[in-house]
């Protein structure tokens, strides 16, 4: 009877256990099926996400990258790849490079002393102070220094044809190639105005434009190279006026302005500025249409300065010989009588065939000391510089004429009328 009873407690456990056996075995395979269904759906999905994502990523840019609420988000490129391919790097000419002309280049912040690669070249800086200005004005800003990022220059690959002043453009060449633009400046300047026998024509203008090139620092910038002849740093002191600092030097003020870029009004105590010795001088060659301007250095050797085309009278009417910039004979925005026709042109006149700049010259040689009424002018007339055309003065660009004005000085600069 226990065995019994005990059969019939235990009996509906094992036929329970029994029946979910039977249901177990039943119902496997449509878990397999179920399993593998969710499997094969799952891969399909995955496979087909993983096809179209950079096709999405690159159709839908803009709804992610200027959602304020979104997170950011690397974007896709056309390659398939999160990361850009590198950008190929620019071919690089071999070149010289100087530092950025300030007037060519937004200011900068001032900072301390530094060279532009490749030269000896050193901005001027402006070491902070007391400041000192005329009465109501305030201190004016630091000198910029030129920004580092420099003009290319390339150098001329034409050998002067005459043998004997080879071995001096090669080497002067050379020197600027190695960053010593003021030993390079002057072996080609010796080259240029004492060179025997003279370089020709056109060796005589490649040589211009390499020192033109190299004096856009040299001389018309902010930039001060240590052992310049013909330059130097001055520290403002109290009460100093760049109108009366110019003569000491034997410059123009405007000069001292347009190489520094400083406020004049707004100058402080312990600023740094450049200074060009002066006087500059002049030498017109008549046979090249071409005016060279120079200055001396200690030793008593032209240093080249700048180079401009020029016009000439008619029927060959310029005068050959020694003058100099007549005291009080330079003029801006003058008025101007034609001596053929009386007709007079006002100052500002548009129509003024002088231009906007006169510097009127005075003989000192027997050759011209009894010849009134030349100079150098401007022109209205571009077509006719490097031609015969004007009265017997000689002609330059707007822009040309202008430079020149502020470089000469009445009464000490020089000009000489070569044939």
């Amino acid at each position: 009877m226990v065995l019994s009873s005990q059969r019939t407690r235990l009996g509906p456990t094992h036929m329970a256990s029994s029946k979910a056996l039977h249901r177990g075995r039943h119902m496997r395979p449509w878990i397999v099926m179920a399993v593998a269904a969710i499997c094969v759906v799952g891969g399909y999905r995955f496979f087909v996400s993983a096809e179209a994502g950079p096709k999405l990523a690159s159709a839908e840019p803009a709804q992610t990258a200027f959602s304020p609420a979104s997170p950011s988000v690397t974007p896709r490129f056309a390659t398939g790849s999160d990361v850009p391919a590198p950008a190929p790097k620019p071919a690089v000419a071999p070149s010289i490079t100087f530092g950025q002309d300030p007037l060519d280049a937004p200011a900068a912040t001032p900072t301390s002393s530094s060279a532009a690669a490749g030269t000896t070249l050193a901005a001027v800086t402006t070491p902070a102070g007391p400041t000192y200005a005329a009465p109501g004005s305030t201190p004016a800003p630091a000198v910029m220094p030129s920004s580092p990022s420099a003009p290319v220059m390339s150098m001329p690959t034409t050998v002067p044809s005459s043998s004997p002043n080879s071995e001096a453009y090669r080497q002067g060449m050379r020197q600027i190639e190695q960053g010593q633009a003021v030993q390079g400046r002057e072996t080609l300047s010796r080259l240029l105005f004492a060179a025997n026998p003279p370089l020709d024509a056109r060796d005589a203008q490649t040589v211009r434009d390499t020192l033109n090139s190299v004096n856009k620092d040299l001389v018309f910038s902010s930039k001060f190279a240590p052992g310049d002849p013909i330059a130097e740093l001055y520290v403002i002191q109290p009460g100093d006026v760049l109108a009366r600092l110019a003569p000491k030097y034997q410059i123009t003020y405007q000069l001292l302005l347009r190489i520094n870029k400083v406020d004049p009004h707004r100058m402080f105590v312990g600023q740094k500025i450049k200074m060009i010795r002066g006087p500059i001088h002049a030498i017109v060659h008549k046979h090249d249409f071409r005016i060279d301007l120079y200055a001396y250095n200690p030793a008593g050797q032209r240093v080249f300065v700048a180079s401009y085309p020029v016009g000439l009278g008619k029927e060959d009417s310029t005068p050959i010989g020694s003058w100099r910039i007549k005291p009080g004979g330079k003029l801006s925005d003058p008025g101007w009588t034609d001596p053929n026709s009386h007709r007079y042109y006002p100052p500002d006149d548009p129509a003024n065939p002088i231009g906007e700049y006169w510097l009127a010259l005075e003989g000192t040689d027997d050759r011209t000391r009894d010849k009134t009424g030349f100079g150098l002018h401007g022109t209205i007339d571009p077509t006719s510089i490097g031609r015969q055309m004007s009265l017997g003065c000689v002609r330059m660009l707007p822009d040309d004429i202008e430079r020149v004005w502020e470089l000469l000085v009445d009464g000490q600069s020089t000009v000489e009328i070569r044939p």
